[in-house]
This record gives structure tokens, C-alpha cells and sequence, in this order.
């Protein structure tokens, strides 16, 4: 087994096809949601044909866990500050410690920026592995 570096845990390299998945993948679970619809299956029909399915509950989670942190569910266009809510998010995937620096989330208690960030890094880490 490969044991990942400290910089490597801390700034996954995200792929463009890492980059596009998660674009398809935040379109799918907002048009989900927007339905009423569950978003697991949605997202699994997304990632399972090009072998990523387990990151369905992953994506949810910090998806879900990003909409208590910034106090707003995330959209696919709408900007945040000078970035769309898709490029924030990839660029917290490569580092999560930015959650700290996020006006919303500076509001948030410690705990919810902790979680945020732990689950940002940990799905950074496994989309590196995926």
C-alpha cells in the first residue's frame, strides 16, 4: 500500500475529468434536490458508469455539509464573490483550510467549519484515489 504524502493529503491534484465530474456531479444533485427527489441514486447514475459510484455519498455529504457552513444551498451558476459556488468548491477540494477564510462560514461555529473541512479533505483525497 502507497502512503500518500502530508502535501499530498493537503493539496490533492485535481484532474480536469476530476474537475468536470464534479461540475456534472453538483448540476445532478441540485436538479435533485430542486425535485424533491433523492440525490444518491441521481449521483450513483452519474459516477457508476465511469467506475466513481462510491463517491455518490461522499459528494452528498459535502454538498450538505457546505449548504450549513455557508448558510445557503450551493447552485450550480450563481456566483460567490468573484467565483461561481462549482469553482469555490473545487478550489476548497485542493485546499480545505480556505473554509476558514469564507465570510459565511467565518460566522459558522467551529465545529461546522471543522466538519466542512475534514470532509472536504477526506473527498479530496479519495477523488485523487478514484
Amino acid at each position: 500500500m502507497r502512503v500518500a504524502s502530508p502535501a499530498a493529503v493537503d493539496h490533492p491534484t485535481l484532474s480536469p475529468i476530476a474537475v468536470e465530474t464534479i461540475t456534472r456531479a453538483v448540476r445532478v444533485w441540485r436538479a435533485a434536490r430542486d425535485a424533491h427527489r433523492p440525490v444518491l441514486p441521481a449521483l450513483h447514475a452519474l459516477l457508476a458508469p465511469i467506475g466513481h459510484d462510491m463517491l455518490a455519498p461522499v459528494i452528498d455529504s459535502v454538498l450538505r455539509l457546505g449548504e450549513q457552513c455557508l448558510d445557503r444551498t450551493p447552485c450550480r451558476d450563481c456566483p460567490f464573490g468573484s467565483q461561481t459556488d462549482v469553482e469555490l468548491l473545487v478550489d476548497l477540494l485542493r485546499d480545505p483550510r480556505r473554509v476558514a477564510t469564507l465570510p459565511r462560514c467565518a460566522q459558522s461555529t467551529p465545529r461546522a467549519k471543522a466538519v466542512f473541512a475534514g470532509a472536504l479533505a477526506s473527498a479530496g483525497v479519495m477523488m485523487a484515489m478514484a
